[in-house]
């Protein structure tokens, strides 16, 4: 059904937060949670060396950016490894993948116990290293996989989250594009 309030954070929600964090970005800039006030957020959660999700996750959300060419929301991809995610590697990333960066944000938080209390401690989303499928990175050393929430969190413009949207489920993309567009049009009508 339709949310009847688009802009009050859904039942699933309404107990989560987040937290005040500062993320390096992938031109080396700065970006804060107050850098979520005002403004229609989308977030998801990904590393540049995950070959299983985060692929599909990237190209399904630059679907849902498409959808909102136009419109002032915004997109934040956090990187759930900032142990090889350099600013460096998040911007060859963004460009693999061919994201509109003048609108999409990529932040490492420099600190992969910071990105993991995030999620479990505000968001109570799962993460978890996950050794039985490791991944072989460029150049020839291993890391683990890192089991992460392929969820798109839509944040409003008091940087409080409003739903979480699967990934994989185009109904659901559409959704969240649509609220999206909705709660930020009402923020500029203000």
């Amino acid at each position: 059904g339709r949310n009847p309030a688009p802009a009050k954070p859904d039942p699933a929600v309404a107990a989560l937060s987040l937290p005040e964090f500062t993320l390096t970005t992938q031109d080396g800039g700065r970006f804060e949670l107050n850098d979520l006030r005002g403004r229609v957020t989308i977030v998801d959660f990904m590393f540049t060396n995950c070959p299983f999700v985060c692929p599909v996750l990237t190209q399904h959300l630059r679907g849902v950016s498409n959808l909102l060419v136009g419109t002032p929301v915004r997109f934040l991809s956090i990187t759930v490894d900032p142990e090889h995610d350099t600013p460096e590697a998040l911007s060859a990333y963004a460009q693999m993948h061919e994201a509109d960066t003048e609108r999409w944000t990529f932040g490492t938080t420099g600190d992969a116990g910071i990105v993991r209390r995030i999620l479990t401690d505000h968001l109570k989303f799962a993460i978890e290293d996950d050794p039985k499928n490791p991944i072989t990175l460029p150049g020839g050393k291993m890391m683990n996989n890192i089991v992460h929430p392929s969820w798109f969190l839509l944040v409003g413009p008091d940087a409080r989250p409003l739903g979480i949207y699967r990934s994989s489920d185009e109904g659901q993309r559409k959704a969240l594009a649509e609220r999206a567009r909705v709660v930020a049009g009402a923020i500029q009508r203000r």
